[in-house]
């Protein structure tokens, strides 16, 4: 399939609001523009974890967004509540604790 859309809004985000997240994914290669904090959150506290998995390993977020202070302390509240445990332990893996300041 060989389509790209050409938008100001994040089209990846709106593929993984209306669920559709495995399309986002297969395309996010072509939207590297869209590659920001407040995506990444976004995705993180919506848990998109199909996109998010994919994201993290083919390294889409070029910088280490993990070490912001707002989803550490997400994170640490997850983990505090004992909610749905695995979530935000699969996030830990992909982050590098050196340049956390806890």
């Amino acid at each position: 399939m060989s389509w790209r859309i050409e938008s100001e809004d994040n089209t990846l985000k709106l593929l993984c609001d209306v669920g559709h997240e495995r399309v986002a994914a297969r395309f996010m290669d072509n939207y590297y523009k869209f590659s920001n904090y407040e995506f990444f959150f976004d995705c993180v506290i919506n848990e998109k974890q199909y996109f998010l998995k994919n994201a993290l390993r083919k390294q889409y977020f070029d910088t280490d967004y993990m070490h912001n202070e707002k989803l550490t302390n997400w994170l640490m509240e997850r983990l505090k509540t004992g909610r749905n445990l695995l979530y935000p332990l699969n996030l830990l893996l992909f982050t590098d604790f050196r340049k956390w300041s806890i």
